[in-house]
């Protein structure tokens, strides 16, 4: 932790709604964890549609000022955002543009920009993160002083991922010596694997995870456990499903990291919860169900990281039970990916990241 903390009050605009989904909020919240345990002030300015994440927010004991789909008037905005007197906004959002960004800028403070795609053509921050594979591919158009904060390196975790495999003071895996061991943090990959889990975010529009059940339910001898959102309209459907194997239909889930903790192997889409699972070295299957994660499938597959199901829209049923099967069955292949997953995400990211906006 840093000696003296520059900044009092953070602002975090970011939403959560059907048509973005909740990662962009909740890699925020992770944020926001790592600033108020070091004293900061931690508001979010959100319109977020989830009831159960609203909560989680207010929980952290962050204030919560809402939105909602009218709130589009920037007067108002800006009255609500300049109240809370803060040195830094921190913008997560496909649907902040340029324009958008000046006006944030307009509003006295320092501006940090998380971003996934570098779409615009120009982004006016101090600071633009982005934490995927391929960021050092893009090309960001800023003002020269911009700090780019690019790769893996400043995954945002949230604190209860990093509690439940934490790293010894000052390590990571990329300095973990060969044949080393840190007790509680390596993942235990058995020789077959039957512990199968199955989390499309927190929204899931398409309603992939009935497809994937579809797509296995006739193959014996695993443990399924499929998390949906809290506001999923599907649930009954999924738990109806008939299945050559056991399944648990978990709406809402708490406890994330012990989930992980279980699983051999996972089915997830290309959103927040990969770097999630990487860390706690979780072999997964990693499809698309939107076109900013075709950027991060491509990181995973240029690095190797994870198993690629090309699009769930599109992907046959028949294809995912044979990648999951071949997987489920090859141990070596399960470990090599858990350990290069785990030296790939250190947990090191919102300490790195808030140390980058303390020194501006």
């Amino acid at each position: 932790m840093l000696n003296t903390i520059l900044m009092k009050t953070v602002v975090m605009r970011a939403d959560a709604f059907e048509g973005i989904g909740t990662g962009h909020l909740m890699r925020c919240m992770a944020l926001g964890q790592t600033l108020s345990e070091a004293g900061v002030r931690v508001v979010f300015v959100s319109r977020c549609d989830p009831r159960g994440i609203v909560e989680r927010i207010e929980g952290e004991g962050f204030g919560f000022v809402p939105l909602d789909a009218g709130s589009q008037d920037v007067g108002l905005q800006r009255r609500l955002i300049t109240s809370q007197w803060a040195d830094w906004i921190v913008a997560d959002g496909v649907h902040f543009d340029e324009a958008y960004h000046e006006f944030l800028r307009s509003c006295g403070c320092r501006l940090a920009v998380i971003d996934d795609m570098a779409r615009l053509s120009r982004y006016d921050a101090d600071i633009v993160l982005n934490q995927n594979l391929h960021a050092h591919d893009l090309h960001y158009k800023c003002p020269r002083q911009t700090r780019l904060l690019l790769g893996a390196k400043y995954v945002l975790l949230r604190r209860e991922f990093l509690r439940s495999c934490p790293r010894p003071p000052g390590a990571s895996w990329s300095e973990k010596e060969p044949g080393a061991t840190w007790s509680g943090k390596e993942k235990v990959v058995p020789d077959v694997g039957k512990n199968l889990l199955i989390t499309l975010g927190g929204i899931d529009k398409g309603n992939f995870t009935q497809k994937i059940l579809l797509a296995v339910k006739d193959t014996p001898g695993l443990d399924i456990i499929a998390i949906v959102g809290a506001g999923n309209p599907h649930v009954e459907r999924l738990r109806s499903v008939k299945m050559a194997s056991r399944l648990t239909v978990i709406q809402n889930a708490t406890d994330m990291p012990s989930l992980m903790s279980w699983a051999d192997a996972a089915i997830t889409s290309g959103g927040t919860t990969v770097w999630e699972l990487a860390f706690m070295g979780v072999p997964s299957i990693v499809g698309r169900v939107a076109t900013i994660e075709d950027y991060l499938v491509g990181g995973l597959n240029k690095h190797g990281l994870f198993v690629d199901a090309g699009w769930f829209d599109s992907v046959e049923q028949g294809a995912i039970c044979t990648i999951l099967t071949g997987l489920m069955s090859d141990a070596n292949r399960r470990q090599e990916m858990s350990i290069k997953a785990q030296r790939t995400v250190t947990g090191e990211g919102c300490m790195e990241v808030f140390r980058e906006m303390n020194r501006i």
